[in-house]
């Protein structure tokens, strides 16, 4: 098994974006972007062995920064634990979790996503 990691670009405030690759010699190899964990490609051996990509991607960073209408890849929002002040209504929970309900006015997105 191999991991590598290269630049893949950087977000409009100079953040890098790095991708790392994670392969195997059998032909499965994962590309993932360090914005939001999105996962770039996913390729597997179909059942006769040929190599296919399983995942709908962009090839550079500027496809997903101009996605306006899906959430291309993404394991988690930018903002995803990063939350410190916004307004919730509602707070539930119990045996050591809990869950926040937020105020549809504090936050009209899903954690992240444009």
């Amino acid at each position: 098994m191999a991991l590598t990691a290269e630049p893949f670009g950087a977000l409009p405030d100079g953040l890098p974006v790095m991708r790392y690759t994670l392969s195997q010699p059998s032909g499965l190899t994962l590309r993932v972007l360090t914005d939001g964990g999105i996962v770039q490609s996913l390729e597997v051996p179909d059942a006769r062995g040929r190599v296919v990509n399983v995942v709908l991607g962009f090839a550079s960073l500027h496809g997903y920064l101009e996605a306006t209408d899906a959430y291309f890849g993404g394991l988690v929002g930018r903002l995803a634990n990063r939350l410190e002040d916004f307004d919730s209504d509602a707070y539930f929970g119990g045996k050591g979790f809990g869950f926040v309900r937020l105020n549809q006015l504090a936050l009209e997105h899903l954690l992240g996503a444009r």
